[in-house]
């Protein structure tokens, strides 16, 4: 039961924080991502010590019974986890959370200097007429 837990736990996580992160930014946005993978290597472990209690106890036809259904269970799980770590960490990392997406500040107008032209961009005959 504790590893359901924990792999709902780990899918909801990057989820729930890309939603939030749209609403105001995370202070600590990396912090979701790393408690999501290990709470899917948490939920791993537990399955695999509970193959190992049955092994003790000499509980062979449990573990023939259960192990597909482990293995696919655990496979599913850590492939959706990285999944939906990359797609919330590429999030983060293409700047488009709540903080990130206003446009940057632009200087005062009196601030601002006129552009020139440069005065070799005269067209040759008018540079000619002038010399004349």
């Amino acid at each position: 039961m504790l590893s359901v837990i924990a792999i709902i736990a780990a899918l909801v996580l990057p989820v729930a924080a890309l939603l939030r992160n749209r609403k105001k930014p995370l202070k600590k946005p990396f912090t979701f991502s790393a408690l999501s993978f290990s709470l899917c290597l948490a939920s791993v472990c537990t399955e695999l010590y509970t193959i190992k209690y049955r092994v003790q106890i000499k509980d062979i036809a449990g573990i023939l019974d259960t192990i597909d259904a482990v293995l696919l269970l655990c496979l599913v799980a850590s492939v959706a986890v990285i999944i939906l770590n990359t797609v919330y960490l590429s999030f983060l990392s293409s700047g488009k959370s709540a903080g990130k997406d206003t446009p940057a500040e632009e200087a005062p107008a009196g601030d601002a200097e006129p552009e020139e032209a440069p005065a070799d961009d005269r067209p040759k005959e008018t540079a000619a007429s002038e010399q004349e």
